[in-house]
Formats: C-alpha cells, sequence, structure tokens
C-alpha cells in the first residue's frame, strides 16, 4: 500500500462507509499496535467472535467454545492477544475479528454480528451506535487483514489523538476518510521525516542482524535488497500517463500538519 491517497475500495465495499462519520484511522496492523492501545485505554481486549484459548488453569485449549468474551482478561490470554500468537493469529488474518474491551457487553457485539450479515466488521452500517456502548473498537481490514481501523466515539477523542500521534512518533503513516470531487478517498498523513528515518534505521538493523544469522554479511544482504528493490520497481504497473507509479504519489507538502485538533471536514457532516 505505497500510495498516499488511495480508493476506499481498498478496504470497504461501500461508497459511504459508516466508519467515516466517527474519529477514525487506518493503520499496519501488528502486536505493537494493539499495545499502543491497551496503553492508550488502559483496557483489557478482547477479540470477537473468538474464543479465549487458556482457561483458568492456564491450559492451551484451541477447540474450547461457549466461553464468554470476559476470559480474554486471563493473563495468558491477553498475551496471546497483544502478540498475535499462533492460534489467535491464523483466526484474526483469515477471517472477521472486532476487538474491543473485554467487559464489552456481548448482546452488543451479537447485534453487530447479525447487522453485518455476510460482510466484515468493517461495513457495519452504524458505527455511531457502536461506540456510544463501546467507546472504541478495532477492526483487521484488508485483503489480508494486515491494516487495522482503529475507530473511537467523540466522546473519547483523545483516544483518537493519541494514536494518531503515536503512529507518527513510531514513523508510521495512518489513513483517514476525506472529501474529493466524486466520493470519498483514503488520505495518507506520513509521519515526520526524523520520525521515518529513525524506524528505517530501527527495522533496517533489525533486518541486518536477522541477516548476519544466517552467514548473511550486511553488505551481501543491502547488495540483494538493492537487485530485489529494483526488480519489483521494474514490475510496477504503469498509470496515468504510462509513466511508471511513483509511490510517493499523493504524498502531502512538507510541513502538513495532520488532522490532530480537531475533526476532517467528513467527520463534521
Amino acid at each position: 500500500m505505497p500510495e498516499l491517497e488511495v480508493p476506499i475500495s481498498t478496504f470497504f465495499k461501500t461508497a459511504q462507509p459508516s466508519a467515516a462519520t466517527v474519529p477514525h484511522l487506518i493503520t499496519y496492523f501488528d502486536p505493537e499496535l494493539l499495545q499502543a492501545i491497551v496503553r492508550i485505554n488502559g483496557a483489557k481486549l478482547g477479540a470477537w467472535p473468538l474464543y479465549a484459548p487458556f482457561n483458568e488453569e492456564d491450559r492451551y485449549d484451541a477447540s474450547r467454545e461457549d466461553v464468554p468474551l470476559s476470559a480474554w482478561a486471563l493473563p495468558l490470554n491477553q498475551q496471546e492477544l497483544l502478540t498475535l500468537g499462533m492460534n489467535v493469529n491464523s483466526l484474526i488474518f483469515d477471517g472477521n475479528t472486532l476487538i474491543v474491551d473485554n467487559s464489552t457487553d456481548e448482546t452488543v457485539l451479537q447485534e453487530c454480528e447479525a447487522a453485518r450479515g455476510e460482510e466484515g466488521y468493517e461495513e457495519l452500517p452504524d458505527f455511531p451506535g457502536l461506540l456510544a456502548k463501546t467507546h472504541w473498537a478495532l477492526v483487521p481490514v484488508g485483503q489480508n487483514r494486515d491494516y487495522a481501523l482503529f475507530l473511537a466515539s467523540r466522546d473519547k477523542m483523545d483516544y483518537f489523538n493519541l494514536l494518531a500521534n503515536w503512529c507518527h512518533e513510531r514513523g508510521r503513516t495512518y489513513w483517514m476518510f476525506a472529501e474529493k470531487e466524486g466520493g470519498l478517498v483514503l488520505r495518507g498523513y506520513p509521519a515526520p521525516e526524523d520520525a521515518r528515518r529513525n524506524a528505517a534505521a530501527q527495522y533496517g538493523h533489525e533486518f541486518l542482524a536477522k541477516a548476519a544469522h544466517f552467514g548473511i554479511s550486511p553488505v551481501e544482504a543491502l547488495t540483494y535488497l538493492a537487485q530485489s528493490l529494483k526488480q519489483q520497481a521494474q514490475l510496477r504497473p504503469r498509470v496515468g500517463d504510462g509513466q511508471e507509479q511513483d509511490g510517493a504519489a499523493g504524498l502531502p507538502e512538507q510541513g502538513a500538519p495532520a488532522p490532530l485538533a480537531g475533526l476532517p471536514d467528513v467527520l463534521k457532516m
């Protein structure tokens, strides 16, 4: 997802998702994001409609059924979810999941289950109604569920602001709905350059360290990486006037502020 402005069909089937009417952002979905949410709102997370795999005796049983959402509060279940452990990982990335506070009334979630029908939770028709009861929610989105849609009620706007700031501190871009001629799009807000540089350095060092464990020197690893990137660039689809697509197309001007001080225009409707 290299573009900084993408069609909403990247993540949604409907042209006017109800998610656009509440504070929201989309960013990469990983354990680091889940742990940031816990630090922001102090919640113990639960994954609906998944069953927590550990029982009160710390015994692992992935086939458990009829387990209450509150069972996710057990320490080993929290660890399983916050690290996207093997069982939880496969279930979340292969299906439709709604991540909320584990103390959420299950009746509310059952109503969501009925409302979404055969669609993913990102297509819920009434996110304002859901958030009035849960205050926040996280929905894995995208073809491979490798991005996450974070939503907050208007009275929990601070959750949104804190998570957006956290994204930028960690060098992450996040996307939000924006009005454009012809309808809504998802507009990206990249982190400041120094934060992106720090993130690239951190993950670059981790990549080189792992390659070294395989007996691949830093020079060799970087050579192979450069060759791979060149091959990928040659395979990129051509767009517009026939030129190769620029991954930075749509990048906001340097210094353009992210919409943290208030709601974007689409939320003022």
